[in-house]
């Protein structure tokens, strides 16, 4: 599957495009740095719970965990879009009337 998003790049929109093998690779090392972030949050939620409670059970640990990590788990396509712009600015600069 190919993964497309449009930007506004000097006041003119383009579409960028990342290819299988680009997508899956930005996939794979944004999922590893999910399953790190995650186990952090993990640790972070039972450190605040052991400070501020005295009974707590796994469910309170998991749900602190993915209230701290929620934020972040859109970052797979944050990463994408990043990479498309990124290529986009560096094709068209120089190529786009500059805004005034």
């Amino acid at each position: 599957m190919t993964y497309s998003k449009s930007f506004n790049i000097k006041g003119v929109w383009k579409r960028g495009v990342l290819h299988n093998e680009e997508e899956k690779r930005i996939e794979r090392e944004t999922k590893r740095i999910h399953d790190e972030l995650l186990a952090d949050c993990i640790d972070r939620a039972t450190a605040i719970l052991d400070e501020k409670f005295k009974d707590y059970d796994r469910k309170d640990v998991i749900n602190i965990a993915l209230a701290l990590f929620d934020k972040s788990a859109s970052h797979v396509v944050f990463h994408k879009d990043e990479v498309i712009r990124e290529a986009l600015e560096r094709y068209w600069d120089g190529r786009l009337p500059k805004n005034k």
